[in-house]
């Protein structure tokens, strides 16, 4: 009976081992894109668990552009909805935009005025993505 209960205390012990491990790959930044003509700064502040900031190489004419190469690189996910004044972002890394929080876009510290998808790429400049609420 001793050695059973031995036995489960090790492949408990094991799993939450494992477990962490699968968390902590799942959390940390994934690389970046390292080609392209223009060098911009993305920044996503969903809350003290959730910020990270990218440095991303791009030949990309819009946001949208460069957070395409960044989903497809595994970076982070990110989901949109179309409006009249482009697409704009409604989820980034399972985080949603609900009835009393938004994501907001800044450029260079100024807050955003266009969607991602009309959002001009120009080398040197920094966007955040910041989970507000309205």
């Amino acid at each position: 009976m001793k050695n059973r209960a031995a036995m489960y205390t090790v492949a408990g012990f094991l799993i939450a081992v494992i477990a962490i491990a699968i968390f902590v790959k799942n959390a940390m930044p994934k690389p970046v894109p390292t080609e392209g003509s223009k060098t911009v700064t993305v920044k996503i502040d969903g809350g003290s668990a959730m910020t990270f900031t990218y440095t991303v190489h791009t030949d990309g004419e819009y946001l949208i552009d460069v957070m395409n190469e960044m989903k497809e690189s595994e970076m982070f996910t990110f989901e949109t909805q179309d409006s009249q004044y482009g697409a704009y972002v409604t989820s980034i890394n399972g985080k949603e935009a609900d009835s009393s929080h938004y994501w907001a876009i800044y450029v260079n510290d100024d807050y955003g005025q266009y969607g991602i998808s009309e959002q001009p790429v120009n080398d040197g400049d920094a966007y955040a993505f910041v989970y507000e609420q309205q």
